[in-house]
């Protein structure tokens, strides 16, 4: 994220979109750096896995550990928010079917399912 801050691009560089992957684990101000050279963005991550890592104490490691994607998420004004803005891929091919299965139940609501080439 931070690499859009490089000098290699032009100060006045505009995307038509801007795609930040992970950002369930990025701190916000990193995702702010991209997303402002950028018309359109898709924000890529799951807020439900590992939060950002922030290595301070108090309560900045608190203000920090909240991502923009959480924001996003949790937003509760009508029109926005998790069920206005963002798509849940259901299907993953990295775990065992029975470990898919109980992060499924615990996380998802039984939504999640594992690819026939993990299923057993």
């Amino acid at each position: 994220n931070a690499g859009a801050a490089k000098r290699v691009l032009a100060d006045d560089a505009l995307f038509d979109l801007v795609v930040v992957d992970e950002a369930a684990q990025a701190l916000e101000a990193s995702c702010w750096i991209p997303l402002l050279k950028g018309t359109r963005a898709i924000l890529a991550g799951d807020h439900k896995q590992l939060p950002p890592t922030v290595k301070c104490a108090g309560g900045s490691a608190e203000t920090l550990s909240r991502t923009l994607f959480e924001r996003l998420m949790d937003d509760a004004r009508p029109g926005h928010g998790a069920k206005s803005c963002s798509v849940l891929l259901k299907t993953q091919y990295r775990m065992h079917g029975t470990i898919c299965a109980w992060a499924s139940t615990a996380s998802y609501g039984g939504a999640l399912e594992a690819a026939p080439s993990c299923a057993s």
